[in-house]
């Protein structure tokens, strides 16, 4: 299992991916497990408000313990990318935008899974990894 929290503009999404042992074409195959979106908007809307980012990603984590077997959660790898939201802020309130990468990421520490880092994307590492998406989803990697 691997969770990957994509905090956009608007809004943010949790999606749970799950993947098996085995590997085709020396790759595992990936597959979405479950999604949840987090009520509210994206996480830069909450900037001045001590604690709010992070407090609404509460919702979507508490459904994550559910969704991935408990003995799977200290294995279950998490990320947060954030996008055009948090560029935008970093540009017109650095401080505000450290301080709820900070809050997200703490909150997410408090659950059982295996924290791997929240960062704010490029506008080139969002695009290479939509990227990726559609050329996965099209099953390009596997075409000869």
């Amino acid at each position: 299992y691997g969770i990957v929290l994509d905090a956009g503009s608007s809004h943010t999404s949790l999606f749970i991916y799950k993947w098996p042992a085995d590997k085709e074409n020396g790759t595992g195959v990936v597959t979405q497990h479950s999604e949840c979106h987090v009520k509210g908007g994206g996480i830069s809307s909450y900037a001045g408000q001590q604690g709010a980012a992070g407090r609404c990603l509460e919702g979507c984590l508490d459904q994550a313990l559910t969704d991935i077997p408990k003995e799977k959660h200290h294995l279950t790898p998490v990320y947060l990318g954030a996008t055009a939201g948090m560029r935008l802020l970093q540009l017109s309130s650095p401080e505000q935008a450290s301080q709820i990468l900070q809050e997200v990421s703490q909150k997410i520490q408090s659950y059982p899974f295996n924290y791997r880092g929240a960062s704010v994307l490029s506008g080139q590492e969002e695009g290479a990894y939509g990227w990726v998406t559609v050329n996965y989803l099209s099953e390009n990697f596997l075409k000869v």
